[in-house]
């Protein structure tokens, strides 16, 4: 049996261990929100590239419409990616309800029993957030990759364009 003191050590650590998840929660919401930024940015460049070619009367028309097209596309679904992981959640946030207070003031209620079920509440709720923050991770490293895929993809739809354009 714990005693009041090593309950309220283990009650602060699951705590702090709560209030990280939810910083990180945090974090890649804010990672997510710039590279959004970035994506719809260089997205809209390339989409403008796009119609810009269609200007053009080089022999190049076709490759510099092409890549623009391709890259456009890709930051796209990179910022759609993005916006998967801005999707709204239910999150549990540290604390407990005015209820949980009340019932743990009751005088029937024990300290330890208290203690204990505020830890099995948070037991319960933890997965909300790690299946949020492991959603997150996902969609941003897909939207990652589609960044940094992106000037490769125009680049190879510009040399394949070129390749298998008439002489």
């Amino acid at each position: 049996m714990l005693s009041s003191e090593e309950w309220r050590f283990a009650i602060e650590d699951a705590r702090a261990r709560h209030e990280a998840i939810i910083a990180l929660v945090y974090v890649g919401d804010q990672k997510a929100l710039s590279l959004l930024s970035l994506y719809v940015t260089l997205g809209l460049a390339a989409a403008s590239g796009f119609v810009a070619g269609t200007q053009l009367t080089t022999p190049l028309k076709n490759v510099l419409m092409l890549s623009s097209l391709g890259a456009a596309l890709t930051f796209t679904l990179g910022a759609f990616f993005c916006l998967r992981a801005l999707a709204p959640a239910t999150i549990n946030l540290p604390g407990r309800s005015a209820d949980f207070w009340l019932w743990a003031a009751h005088p029937n209620v024990k300290s330890e029993e208290a203690y204990e079920e505020y830890l099995k509440t948070l037991k319960k709720k933890h997965p909300l957030n790690n299946a949020l923050t492991d959603r997150t991770a996902c969609a941003l490293s897909i939207a990652r990759r589609l960044g940094i895929a992106a000037p490769v993809v125009a680049i190879v739809i510009a040399m394949a364009t070129e390749l298998l354009s008439p002489i």
